[in-house]
């Protein structure tokens, strides 16, 4: 038996955002259009740290991991299937910083929320 999945028809916002939803998908829309379409940033939203995982698996970041500029990821035009995801600010702790920490679970978790959602 060979299965064939369905081709996502949809966008996926998750994270701080007012709605967190699936979109459905309208060729040429940008990122930050599908984010308002899920209300937009919450207070809690870390708007620097907010990138994209497509639908191939790569990611959408505003820095790599040589610290070099490769845009704004919310001007990126996605396709069907993309997930954006806006984590939540770190706690400011004195004594120790979480962010690695925070962004680490954050990926971790709408890695494991994309391949649910693209299994049949």
């Amino acid at each position: 038996m060979i299965l064939v999945p369905k081709k996502p028809s949809y966008v996926v916002v998750q994270g701080q955002v007012f709605n967190g939803t699936a979109v459905g998908y309208v060729p040429g829309r940008s990122a930050n259009w599908y984010l308002g379409q899920a209300g937009g940033f919450t207070e809690l939203a870390d708007k620097k740290a907010t990138f994209v995982i497509r639908a191939d698996g790569s990611v959408l970041a505003a820095k790599n991991n040589r610290g070099m500029w490769d845009g704004n990821p919310m001007d990126a035009v996605l396709m069907p299937g993309d997930v954006i995801v806006v984590p939540e600010k770190a706690p400011k702790v004195a004594a120790r910083n979480f962010t690695p920490l925070m962004q680490t679970a954050q990926v971790a978790t709408s890695v494991a929320l994309a391949i649910a959602y693209l299994k049949p």
